[in-house]
């Protein structure tokens, strides 16, 4: 049994967030308009949805989409119809937030601060090919990793054939299975009766494995078993693709996947 009921997450430590109203006035064009936000890691910026006024109503409706406002001044840091899911915001922020600018400043301050205005284009550059692909701003390189062979359990008939073999991920979860197993089988016991098993080996497995880590930069999850709890490492990457798809796992590219906690995030409502 796989594990992964998708909840929503973020991989920020709400302890270490700065202090931010969660409501503020957002300017939109020449209105004002009291929004609610959700504070970043970056001191002076949040993520907030992004509104519409209605021609025929005149009420500010959501566009399903979500922009990154300077707290300081309610206004949106990216101009035009960049925006996308609260993924995408989110990541933004905090690459905005890598280059050493002070966010906190009021706009007029900020916007004569040196390359602010050539990072936030190109920030906004990298957004927009994220919504479009549907992906973090700045995913890993690749979800797939290589890992060593397992620690293979290896039970062997009299004439040392192969009777059963299990596959473990430490040499000291191994040598357990291997003295439950000798004891299951009789071979510390002298006075048992032999059956087929005579003789268990803990080795190396020959082939290299691999396992399925989110493609999200500061997320942890790598593809695991539920019962027992533990990564899914296999030979076979196929068979770890249709596992990671029945788990809900969800294939951006060739090289990359995101989680269950993940992919919500970067899908637009």
């Amino acid at each position: 049994m796989l594990k992964g009921t998708p909840t929503m997450h973020t991989h920020t430590d709400p302890r270490t967030r700065p202090e931010v109203p969660n409501r503020i006035p957002l300017q939109l064009g020449k209105n004002q308009v009291v929004g609610i936000v959700e504070p970043t890691p970056v001191p002076g910026l949040a993520v907030a949805p992004r509104l519409r006024r209605d021609i025929v109503t005149g009420q500010w409706r959501f566009t399903g989409q979500w922009g990154l406002v300077h707290v300081a001044s309610g206004c949106q840091v990216f101009s035009g119809v960049t925006g996308g899911a609260p993924g995408h915001v989110r990541d933004a922020a905090v690459i905005l937030g890598e280059y050493g600018i002070d966010w906190t400043l009021p706009a007029a301050e900020l916007r004569d601060q040196y390359g602010v205005r050539e990072t936030v284009r190109a920030v906004a550059c990298e957004l927009e090919r994220a919504v479009e692909d549907g992906r973090p701003v700045c995913p890993k390189v690749s979800s797939w990793r290589r890992c060593t062979p397992a620690w293979q359990v290896v039970l062997r008939d009299a004439e040392g054939n192969e009777v059963e073999a299990y596959a473990d991920v430490t040499y000291a979860d191994a040598e357990d299975v291997a003295v439950e197993l000798g004891v299951a089988h009789g071979l510390h016991d002298p006075s048992q009766r032999r059956g087929a098993v005579v003789d268990i080996t803990v080795q190396r497995g020959v082939d290299s494995e691999w396992e399925l880590a989110c493609a999200h930069r500061d997320c942890p999850e790598v593809l695991a078993y539920f019962d027992p709890v533990g990564p899914v490492r296999l030979a076979n990457r196929a068979l770890l693709e249709e596992m990671a798809t029945a788990d809900e796992w969800r294939r951006i590219d060739e090289r990359r996947w995101l989680c269950p906690d993940c992919h919500p995030l970067y899908q637009q409502g």
